[in-house]
C-alpha cells in the first residue's frame, strides 16, 4: 500500500509534464532552412563597357535584375533572370544637316537568361558566388532636333550572347525577407554598326542592392501550432 501511495505523485507529475509538452507548439525550423521558390529584385549601378571606335568613356549607369527561382534553402539556387542596364556615352556620330544633337548617346541592354548560385551559410547570413548566361538585346540611340522637333537621328540594335559572374552576401532579417549585395562583372558581344566596327565584346563591373522574398518562409510563419 505504501509503494502504491508513493507512486501516485510521481505518476501524476509525469502526466502533467506529458500534457504540457503536448500542448506546446512544435519548435519551428530555422528560418530559410527549407527548400522552395523565391522572387528576388536588385537595383544598383554599373558600366556596360567601351568599344572602339564609337563607344568610349561610358558613364556609370543604372542597372538591375529581376529573378524567379528555386533554392534548396542552404547551398544552391537557380533562377530565370531578367537583366536591365543603361549607360551613356559622348556621341561621335555626326548628325544629318540642320539637325542639332541633343544629349549623349544612350546604350541600353535587356537580357533574358538563367543564373545559378552556390552559397556558404553562416547562421542568418550567407556568402554566395554564381554565374549566368543571357540572350542580350542592345540598343544604341543618338537624339537631336530639327526646327524644334526632337527625334532619333541614329539607332543601332544587336542581339547576342551575354555572360556574367557574381559574388555577394545575404542577411535574413525575417523568415520571408532576405537583403543583400551582389557585385559582379558582365560581358556582352554586340555588333552596333560603326559604334563597334563589327562584333565586339563589351564588359564592365556592377554593384546592386538585392531583396529576396522566400516562399518557404511564408509556409513557416503561417503554419498553425500543434
Amino acid at each position: 500500500m505504501r509503494v502504491l501511495l508513493a507512486a501516485r505523485p510521481a505518476l501524476g507529475a509525469a502526466l502533467v509534464l506529458a500534457g504540457g509538452a503536448a500542448g506546446r507548439p512544435a519548435r519551428a525550423e530555422e528560418p530559410g532552412a527549407g527548400p522552395g521558390p523565391f522572387l528576388a529584385a536588385s537595383i544598383g549601378g554599373g558600366e556596360l563597357g567601351d568599344a572602339s571606335p564609337g563607344l568610349n568613356g561610358g558613364a556609370l549607369g543604372l542597372r538591375g535584375h529581376l529573378e524567379l527561382g528555386y533554392g534548396d534553402g542552404r547551398f544552391v539556387s537557380g533562377a530565370l533572370s531578367l537583366a536591365l542596364a543603361r549607360s551613356s556615352y559622348a556621341s561621335d556620330i555626326p548628325p544629318p544637316e540642320m539637325v542639332v544633337p541633343e544629349g549623349d548617346l544612350e546604350l541600353s541592354r535587356v537580357g533574358i537568361g538563367a543564373v545559378g548560385e552556390g552559397r556558404l551559410p553562416l547562421g542568418r547570413a550567407a556568402l554566395s558566388v554564381g554565374a549566368g548566361a543571357f540572350v542580350d538585346r542592345m540598343n544604341a540611340v543618338a537624339s537631336g532636333s530639327l526646327l524644334g522637333i526632337r527625334g532619333d537621328y541614329f539607332q543601332a540594335r544587336s542581339v547576342a550572347i551575354g555572360l556574367e559572374a557574381r559574388t555577394g552576401v545575404d542577411l535574413r532579417i525575417h523568415p520571408v525577407v532576405t537583403v543583400g549585395l551582389r557585385a559582379g562583372w558582365g560581358w556582352c558581344r554586340a555588333d552596333l554598326d560603326e559604334l563597334t566596327g563589327g562584333a565586339a565584346w563589351l564588359s564592365g563591373p556592377w554593384l546592386e542592392l538585392r531583396i529576396t522574398l522566400d516562399a518557404s518562409g511564408f509556409r513557416m510563419t503561417s503554419a498553425p501550432p500543434l
